[in-house]
């Protein structure tokens, strides 16, 4: 009778696929993907396209997915672990209305899991805030996407940039016009050195 009723529920409400692959999926299947490649300005951990890495970012982004969190935190933990102490993780902070839409931001949502094992860097989410909303990256253009963010960010908390180490984390990245408009804020503030990073590309 169970087993009927667990068919019938399914049959009515049937399992998202990105879900079902993050479900069955192990944090090493993603590990095995890890690549860190150098795009020049940025570094990306994971290539979007492998169907894997694509379920388990749009899990963590849209739908809260706590292993879709862990799973990513693992990565992001794998390349960290080698950075210098006092090196300080800056996630890039959502839009305060997309903030609230979601209930949650999913780039420090894995940052602070990967941060559990590395106590030699830090983690901070007051140093850089966006002035105002902007629009969904994903929906425009290359030219676009440059004007979307330039300006977009400001520094709220500098005093613990100037001569240290910084790490601008998003969790997908294509231009990378996010990333630099972010860093550009930064670089006014005299930090040792910025690094873009980002979990997928």
């Amino acid at each position: 009778m169970l087993f009927f009723i667990q068919r019938c529920w399914e049959y009515v409400f049937p399992e998202r696929s990105d879900h079902k692959s993050v479900r069955l999926a192990a944090n090493e299947d993603l590990l095995r993907l890890v690549c860190p490649t150098d795009f020049g300005e940025f570094v990306a951990l994971l290539d979007f396209k492998e169907p894997l890495v694509r379920a388990t970012v749009h899990e963590a982004k849209f739908k809260g997915n706590e292993k879709a969190w862990l799973m990513l935190a693992k990565v992001l933990e794998s390349y960290l672990k080698h950075l210098p102490r006092g090196t300080v993780v800056i996630p890039i902070p959502l839009s305060a209305k997309r903030a609230r839409k979601r209930g949650y931001d999913q780039v420090y949502e894995v940052a602070k899991r990967a941060m559990r094992t590395l106590p030699h860097l830090k983690l901070d989410t007051h140093i850089i805030r966006r002035r105002w909303d902007t629009v969904p990256q994903t929906s425009l253009s290359r030219a676009d996407r440059l004007k979307n963010v330039q300006g977009a960010f400001i520094a709220s908390d500098t005093s613990i940039i100037s001569d240290v180490r910084l790490v601008l984390l998003d969790d997908v990245v294509t231009t990378g016009a996010t990333l630099r408009a972010a860093r550009a804020e930064l670089a006014r503030h005299r930090p040792a050195s910025v690094t873009l990073l980002s979990l997928a590309h």
